[in-house]
């Protein structure tokens, strides 16, 4: 949780000041941030974030989205990012002397930018991204990229931009430059704000987009259709999605499930299957590409299930999808009361546990959620579950769930295969913060 910056003694800090490295700094005018004793190690082991409980000193009053200094606890120089008092995110490091060489006397914020897209361009490239099939692609990850609080997402000549720090938003002119060296004129760029997140880390909306905020808000209450976009459409390993890039949920696509996507359409020729909160029907389409015989699509959501059968039809497999808007747990238990069952059934719901204090709610429901969803496989058959939850994949309490649910609802389940993001969502090895999705495809006898 939240930490306030430490409160140090007078004498304290002078003997702070009176360390080489950060009396160096301080004559270099640099605003200097001291980790506490034993946390300089994560950070020459590339750990992009410093919490609030890393820091041990502030030294020169830096504000939000000041450029910092880092040092360990004897005054040597870690890397430099950007500050912020508010955030648990104390400081976003941009720059780690352990792995891009010592920084000398400059910070420079947009040249370092223009560097971290290129590595990131870089990785994809290596992936194969994009390519002739594949025009849909996460370009940034946050820190897996080493950009915290930036993901970007590709869709063809449209780069869609997610903002969830207080510092991209300071340095905004910054980023789009680094965009257009990257990309040129040729490419648009579409920025969206992940408002939760930037609310989190202390920043505060204009008065002029509060008030846009206000306007939709209210004609969404009387029933209006809100922003109204011409959907676009990418392709995904061949297979086509009409994306909102700019009113849809997230950057307008999940391309995390690309890769789990594809994979489990290869087990489903002949078979029936459900795709529970399918969205955009992901799952359902590349399954019915693959041979699937039908696939039942259930979604709370009508705007969704709208988006699933038009990209359906894009497809020309509409049919062979039917489309049920239902509460997902109601429509499972009805069918389990029926004695409705499919060969596969994926259960990929949204984020349950937003914050660790939800986990233990979280958990009964997704517990409630694999019962029924057991209960609704044919013997032999398979049952994809998902988790988008950061707090439940980095625990892996999702696995222990399913093993609890099948023992409730007397089935017996083996693990197949486990899952996560897809290839361009690179995690930090040293930030393992940054996973969030997980899934296990198991057997079901």
């Amino acid at each position: 949780g939240f930490r306030a910056p430490p409160v140090l003694s007078a004498a304290d800090l002078a003997d702070l000041k009176e360390l080489p490295g950060v009396q160096t700094l301080i004559s270099q005018q640099h605003k200097v941030i001291v980790l506490a004793i034993g946390k300089a190690r994560l950070f020459y082991e590339g750990n992009p974030v410093v919490f609030g409980g890393a820091v041990g000193a502030v030294l020169g009053e830096p504000k939000p989205g000041d450029v910092v200094t880092v040092t360990d606890h004897k005054g040597k120089q870690v890397g430099w990012g950007v500050y912020n008092p508010d955030s648990m995110y104390r400081v976003r490091m941009l720059w780690l002397d352990s792995i891009d060489g010592p920084a000398g006397d400059t910070r420079d914020v947009a040249a370092t930018l223009v560097k971290r897209l290129a590595a990131a361009v870089a990785v994809r490239k290596s992936l194969q991204l994009p390519r002739e099939d594949t025009n849909a692609y996460r370009l940034v990850n946050g820190e897996g990229d080493r950009m915290s609080g930036i993901v970007m997402d590709v869709y063809d000549k449209l780069v869609v931009f997610s903002s969830s720090a207080r510092w991209v938003e300071v340095y905004k002119d910054e980023i789009l430059k680094a965009i257009g060296a990257h990309f040129g004129s040729e490419y648009e760029v579409v920025w969206r704000l992940s408002r939760d997140r930037l609310r989190q880390d202390g920043w505060a909306p204009s008065a002029e987009l509060e008030a846009a905020d206000a306007l939709a808000a209210e004609e969404k209450a009387a029933g209006g259709v809100g922003v109204v976009e011409e959907d676009m459409v990418v392709l995904e390993m061949g297979v086509k999605f009409a994306i909102a890039p700019r009113a849809g949920q997230k950057t307008g696509h999940y391309c995390d499930q690309r890769d789990t996507r594809h994979d489990l359409a290869k087990l489903c020729k002949g078979l029936q299957v459900l795709d529970s909160f399918c969205y955009s029907g992901g799952f359902g389409i590349a399954a019915a590409l693959r041979g699937a015989t039908s696939i039942d699509c259930v979604d709370s959501s009508a705007p969704a299930l709208a988006l699933a059968d038009k990209n359906a039809k894009l497809n020309n497999v509409a049919d062979k999808l039917t489309f049920t808007k239902a509460d997902v747990e109601v429509f499972l238990d009805g069918a389990v009361l029926e004695g409705k069952q499919w060969d596969v059934i994926v259960l990929d719901p949204p984020k349950l546990a937003p914050r660790r204090d939800d986990l233990e709610r979280a958990k009964n429901k997704y517990k409630r959620l694999n019962k029924a969803a057991l209960q609704c496989v044919r013997p032999g058959g398979l049952l994809l579950s998902c988790t988008c939850s950061s707090a439940m994949a980095q625990t892996d309490e999702l696995l222990p769930v399913i093993r609890q649910a099948a023992a409730e609802a007397g089935r017996q389940v083996t693990v197949v295969r486990t899952y996560g993001a897809a290839s361009d969502h690179p995690v930090n090895p040293s930030f393992p913060e940054g996973r969030y999705l997980a899934g296990y495809l198991v057997a079901v006898q």
